[in-house]
């Protein structure tokens, strides 16, 4: 009889050991030329959880903690902001939006 306790005990134990994740992949594009952009960061909104896209602007991400949103930057392109589905797969193609930086004459003179 304690066999089948112990044994009931570890099966019933496993089950919540058993976390369920958020995980999403996909690439980053410019919205206007649809070149794949390298380096992006990007992080799970509310956490430390964040990764890097690859050269060709591929990405992995995977958490445990609970996340809905994906925040995503890159030098050059506005920071973007979009929502995910919580425990599950997501397969996204992200397009970001070009920053206009104006920059203004500088003139040096000597003496």
């Amino acid at each position: 009889m304690t066999r089948i306790f112990i044994f009931l005990t570890l099966i019933l134990a496993t089950f919540g050991s058993f976390a369920q994740k958020t995980k999403v992949r996909g690439s980053i594009i410019d919205s206007k030329t649809k070149e794949k952009i390298p380096f992006v960061n990007l992080l799970f909104e509310g956490t430390s959880i964040g990764t890097v896209s690859d050269f060709e602007g591929v990405f992995f991400l995977e958490t445990d903690e609970k996340a809905d949103s994906l925040l995503i930057s890159c030098l050059g392109y506005e920071n973007k902001t979009i929502s995910v589905s919580y425990n599950s797969y997501n397969e996204l193609t992200i397009e970001m939006e070009p920053q206009d930086n104006v920059l203004y004459e500088i003139v040096v003179y000597a003496g």
